[in-house]
């Protein structure tokens, strides 16, 4: 069920302590998917939150990756210092809102390519973190949590733990009779 994994997968951007949350999901065998994200949406839209597919797997189709975020905290991540020059090296045009970034982040998710690295921008992670990762390929990073760390590495541990910390208390609330509607803050 799609609530159970919003929970367990984006806890933090349902508390509106990131600004994006990506994952994994399998579509269930007699589940309208975009019925199902067209009411989330419709529900919990006033409360700054909403969730789109943001990649199919052609060879699996019953395997999307969904994107949920707050477009208000989504724009600020976008335009911290270093993310639109960034992003213009990859075909974001300066001019572009959240919307078409994102519309055209989802073009760029293709299965069996290489996937997008200005994504970590998209999910909150640090300028920084995201341009150490491309020019390092990956390796060489400082520390690995919910994104590879290239610098600061204590403010990220930090927020690795706080992360962490506010699934396991969503889910234990979620698992203890909380609706979304109670679990999601409105930001």
């Amino acid at each position: 069920m799609l609530s159970s994994v919003l929970v367990q997968q984006a806890a933090p951007t349902m508390a509106g302590l990131k600004s994006a949350s990506l994952f994994s999901y399998a579509i269930g065998p007699a589940e309208d998917l975009e019925a199902e994200l067209e009411g989330w949406n419709r529900q919990y839209s006033a409360k700054g939150i909403c969730t789109m597919v943001l990649g199919r797997c052609k060879a699996r189709p019953e395997r999307v990756l969904l994107y949920t975020y707050r477009p208000v905290l989504l724009a600020r991540s976008l335009s911290r210092p270093g993310s639109r020059e960034l992003l213009a090296e990859y075909g974001y045009h300066a001019s572009w809102g959240t919307r078409q970034c994102l519309q055209h982040l989802a073009g760029r998710v293709c299965p069996g390519c290489e996937f997008p690295h200005e994504i970590g921008l998209f999910l909150d992670y640090p300028v920084a973190d995201v341009q150490g990762f491309i020019r390092n390929k990956g390796q060489n990073c400082l520390c690995v949590g919910t994104w590879k760390v290239y610098s600061e590495p204590e403010n990220a541990r930090r927020l690795f733990r706080l992360y962490q910390h506010c699934t396991e208390v969503y889910q234990k609330c979620y698992l203890n009779g909380r609706s979304l509607t109670q679990l999601i803050v409105a930001v």
